[in-house]
């Protein structure tokens, strides 16, 4: 029969909860007590034993883990890249500087990339240009 609410925190049965569990606890305490250090070295011995198999096996689960989805990961990649060369045009190479050496070319870009930072902090701080 379940107890109802009121048997809970009725008085008598406080009491008598508090005593059941508080003699449980100082039987458990006693017996602690009366171990001797060869039974106290195998308790501490097998609960190190369990702690250290728990942490292996999630340790080995978190790298399943990581496995399986650094093999999505690379899965994904590739058929990213399957269908990129599938769909892929080959588009004609466009000279952007011609008569310019590869090197004057990348300078040049460097140059004007610089030279629109400059403009765009400018405007900026003039406040014609929202600050992003």
């Amino acid at each position: 029969m379940p107890l109802e609410y009121r048997q809970w925190i009725s008085p008598d049965y406080f009491e008598t909860f508090c005593c059941y569990y508080g003699s449980l606890i100082r039987t458990h305490s006693q017996q602690e007590l009366k171990m001797s250090d060869e039974d106290a070295a195998v308790r501490i011995q097998s609960r190190y034993k369990g702690f250290k198999v728990r942490k292996d096996i999630q340790e080995k689960k978190e790298q399943e883990q990581a496995a399986v989805r650094i093999q999505a990961n690379f899965r994904g990649h590739k058929a990213r890249k399957e269908l990129a060369e599938q769909r892929e045009v080959p588009f004609p190479e466009t000279d952007d500087f011609p008569g310019y050496t590869e090197e004057e070319e990348a300078a040049i870009k460097i140059q004007a990339n610089f030279r629109g930072h400059k403009a765009r902090k400018q405007l900026a701080s003039e406040g014609r240009l929202p600050p992003q």
